[in-house]
This record gives structure tokens, sequence and C-alpha cells, in this order.
């Protein structure tokens, strides 16, 4: 399991309002957004040079340990110049037994590492981690009571598949349809987790915002997403529900910058992505994009075809069409 991988944002193009001030009168640190720029609490455009940290089996946030994240490991990326932290409050461990009630325990457990980045003025980007939705197909991040396996596959057991191929069986691409079609009024669950997150964060100095999910798959047309980027699949399901979700952030954290995520393939295949401006709500939104360069993939196959010096132009493509996303 991989702990820590690299970080990448691009921004949307709505200019922010100034940064707060907390009941002292000093300005917050925490990150804020001018056009497409993250700046600091000084004015100061800010490079964000981040990590991935998440913790991918229960309990969903890394012990006391060195096995997990110490007080060391704070110091070492403080030390190394990182000053940014991708922290995946999982779904599953906010609300692990029933929709709408919080875990503190689980909070107590990341805001341990929270306070040792924050300590050490490490911004942190608040992210729902899901890979293959479930342990149920191998991967994490959504509730057991949340994973309800879909009729008819259910009459059967699930054969593994491994990452990333289980996104594109049939059971995991109904999972992903009925959720962006609130099945079991699901998303409506998934709206008020993060509400929680918001409500627990809301204050956090160093927070640079909630990335509302990591690598959205499309579901069933994800095929047609490799070719046409799915436009129907942003009107129709993520855009829907990511504007849900925002919302219910909004309710108890209005300053906070809010990351939506295109379609999982639009890292990996140079398709556009169509997310729109929501009216009156573009404010304080972020675009957050993964870059997969396809020759690595392909060069991990073994196969002695695919020359990774491509992934230059692969990452410049994947660039522009962000900031092309963001800027619409």
């Amino acid at each position: 399991m991989r702990k820590l991988t690299a970080l990448l944002f691009a921004l949307g193009s709505v200019l922010l309002a100034a940064p707060a001030h907390g009941d002292s009168g000093k300005p917050v640190p925490r990150l804020h957004r001018e056009g497409r720029l993250l700046v600091d609490q000084y004015g100061r455009t800010v490079v964000v040079h981040g990590l991935n940290l998440v913790w991918k089996r229960a309990p969903y946030a890394p012990p006391d340990t060195p096995a997990g994240f110490t007080t060391a490991d704070a110091d070492w990326l403080q030390r190394y110049g990182f000053n940014g932290a991708r922290v995946g409050v999982l779904w599953a461990g906010v609300t692990p037994t029933r929709p709408d009630v919080a875990d503190p325990a689980y909070f107590a457990r990341w805001d341990r590492v929270v306070g040792l980045l924050a300590d050490r003025g490490i911004w942190m980007q608040f992210d729902q981690h899901q890979d293959m939705w479930q342990e149920t197909y191998g991967g994490e991040g959504v509730p057991a009571w949340a994973a309800k396996r879909p009729f008819p596959y259910s009459l059967l057991p699930w054969v593994p598949v491994p990452f990333p191929e289980g996104y594109w069986t049939p059971e995991v691409s109904t999972v992903f349809d009925n959720f962006w079609a609130d099945k079991d009024g699901l998303q409506g669950d998934w709206a008020a987790y993060w509400k929680l997150v918001a409500q627990h964060y809301k204050d956090q100095p160093y927070s640079m915002g909630y990335d509302l999910m990591n690598e959205p798959f499309a579901g069933a047309e994800w095929s047609t997403c490799m070719a046409t980027g799915c436009p129907l699949t942003y009107s129709q399901e993520l855009q829907p529900a990511m504007t849900r979700a925002l919302r219910a952030v909004r309710q108890v954290d209005p300053q906070g910058i809010v990351w939506w995520e295109p379609q999982q393939l639009a890292s990996g295949v140079q398709t556009p992505t169509y997310f729109t401006a929501p009216a009156g709500e573009e404010q304080n939104l972020g675009f957050s994009w993964h870059n997969y360069c396809t020759w690595v993939f392909l060069q991990s196959t073994g196969l002695p075809l695919f020359d990774t010096d491509n992934c230059r132009s692969f990452s410049e493509d994947r660039e522009q069409n962000a900031l092309d996303q963001a800027q619409r």
C-alpha cells in the first residue's frame, strides 16, 4: 500500500474574498484563492509541494508508530521543504455505523496528525479517498453500511479483480451508477458526511479545503469516457452530486475551498472535462486533478514498446486541459 504519492493541483478562476482573520485579529494562514492561485495570509502566491497521506485500511488513520505517522515523519516533511498534505479523512471512518453520526475517536486519530502538520506550517486538503468503492471490491472508502451489493450480482460471490481493473466490471460500474442516481438516498448520506468533516475542520488554520471525491468513476459508460470524455456524465451525474456536497459544506464552512475532481479516466486519457460553474456558487471552488501518464502504465506491463519520454507532452496536455477547465 502506497502511503505517500505526489499531489497535483489546478485551480479555478474566480476571485476569492480577502483572507479570514482569527479572533486575535491576526491573519489566519489558511490558504485562499485569488484567480487560479493559492495565496497565503500575506498575499503571497503559494506553490504547494504536497504528499498524499491516506491510510487505506481500518481504522483509516495512521497509528503513532514508525509504520504509521509520527512526530519524526512530520519533522522530515518540514526539513525537506514539503508544505502540503492531502489527508484522507475517509467516509468509512467518519460515520462507520450509521449516517449523520460521526465517530469522535476517528477524528481524534486524525487530529493528532493534523496537529503535527499544522505546527510545522504544512497546509492540508481533506480528501474523501476511495478506490474501487469499498473493501468488498478490494478497495476502500465507503462505510460497510453503505456498500450494498446490487441485484442480481449479489446472488453470486464477488470474484476478486485487481485494482484498477475492478472499476471496469459490470458490478462496480453499477454501484457507481446507483450512487450518482441517489439510489436508497446514499448520495444524501455522503453529503451529510462532508458536512460533518467541514464542521470539524472549519477552524483549522492550515486548511486548504475539501476534495469531495478521489477519482470519481463514471459507471457503465466508462468506455465512452475514454473516447469523448462523456459530457453527459458531468451534466447528469457528477455536477449535481458535487453541487450537493458543496452546499452541505457551505452550511458550516462558507470560506473553505471546495475541490471538484473530473471523472477518473480524464487523468490518463487526453479527453476534455465538462464541469460548468454552478450559478451563484462559483466562489471558493477549486479543480483538483490527477495526471497519470498512459506510457508509464503501459510500460509497467513489461512490454518494451513504450517510451516514457512521451510523458512530457502528455503532462503538458493534461495541465493545459486543467487550466482550460478551471477557466470555464
